[in-house]
């Protein structure tokens, strides 16, 4: 049995099976935690995000070579599944967005979503979500620009990056 929390537990757990992994399945406590625990998850990811292309922006504007820099992050402890699957510079990830014309994964809207859910959780238990506001406040410009407001939510890059009106000539 994968669980301690006995019959019920076991049927919930039986029943995730059958559309999840089951070794990914976590029971974590009591009614609600688990919405805490993708409420939290989705918070890291998003603000990652934006660090992740700040990051990665930053680098780039200094000239050091885009694979160079990736190869140092992905080896490194700054190393996440936003550097990878949503990576934010075109070519570097075959499959993630960045690299197939920000075809949208994950709307914009759904990460402004996502952080008002994060930033009201955090506010509720008197936690400051500083991280969460920068992340909003990007994540609603891209959101807000019809250039990107269908795109994936990683073409927040354009934005940062500084490149939105020339890729926006090229591809749209």
């Amino acid at each position: 049995m994968a669980t301690d929390f006995g019959v019920i537990g076991q049927r919930i757990y039986d029943t995730l099976s059958l559309v999840g992994i089951p070794s990914t399945i976590t029971f974590c406590g009591g009614l609600g935690m688990g919405q805490v625990a993708k409420i939290a998850h989705n918070y890291i990811t998003l603000a990652n995000n934006l660090v992740a292309t700040e990051g990665m922006a930053i680098g780039l504007k200094y000239g050091i070579d885009k694979k160079a820099l990736f190869k140092c992050i992905r080896e490194g402890t700054a190393n996440s599944w936003v550097m990878g699957l949503e990576q934010p510079v075109p070519g570097l990830v075959p499959e993630a967005p960045s690299s197939n014309k920000y075809k949208r994964a994950f709307a914009p809207a759904l990460s402004v979503k996502d952080l008002t859910i994060g930033i009201e959780a955090a506010k509720k238990v008197g936690i400051a979500p500083t991280a969460g506001e920068a992340a909003i406040k990007a994540f609603r410009e891209v959101d807000a620009d019809p250039r990107t407001h269908d795109l994936d939510h990683t073409s927040l890059w354009l934005h940062v990056y500084g490149n939105l009106d020339e890729w926006a000539q090229e591809n749209l």
